[in-house]
C-alpha cells in the first residue's frame, strides 16, 4: 500500500465516523461540515508538507472533499425521503440548493443567510 491510500484511507474513515455522529444527532450541519474541513485541509497540509507522499496534492482533497459531500448529500437524500412524502422527483430541484449550503458552510464555516 502506498502512503497516499494509507493517508487517504484513514481520513475516509474519520469522515464516515463524522456522518454516523451526524446521522444520530451528535453533530449538526455546520458542526459535520467544519470537522470535514478540518480532516480535508489538514490531510492535504500534511501531503503538502511531506511531498514526497504525493506530487499531486491537490487531488487528495479533491477527493476526500467530494467523498464527504457525498456522504452529506446520501444521508439528507435518505432523511428527505423517509420524513417527506414525495416523489424523488419532487426533491431534485431543492437539492441544487444543498449543495450550494454545503459548500456556503465549508467556505464560510456559517450557514448562508
Amino acid at each position: 500500500m502506498k502512503c497516499i491510500d494509507a493517508i487517504e484511507g484513514g481520513a475516509k474513515r474519520i469522515i464516515s465516523h463524522l456522518i454516523e455522529d451526524l446521522v444520530y444527532g451528535r453533530l449538526d450541519d455546520t458542526e459535520y461540515i467544519r470537522n470535514i474541513k478540518a480532516v480535508v485541509e489538514g490531510s492535504h497540509r500534511f501531503v503538502l508538507d511531506n511531498p514526497e507522499v504525493t506530487n499531486a496534492p491537490q487531488v487528495l482533497r479533491e477527493v476526500l472533499y467530494a467523498f464527504a459531500k457525498d456522504q452529506w448529500m446520501n444521508h439528507l437524500a435518505e432523511s428527505r425521503t423517509t420524513t417527506v412524502d414525495k416523489p424523488d422527483s419532487d426533491l431534485s430541484p431543492s437539492l441544487d440548493y444543498f449543495y450550494y449550503y454545503y459548500d456556503h458552510i465549508y467556505d464560510n464555516e456559517v450557514y448562508p443567510s
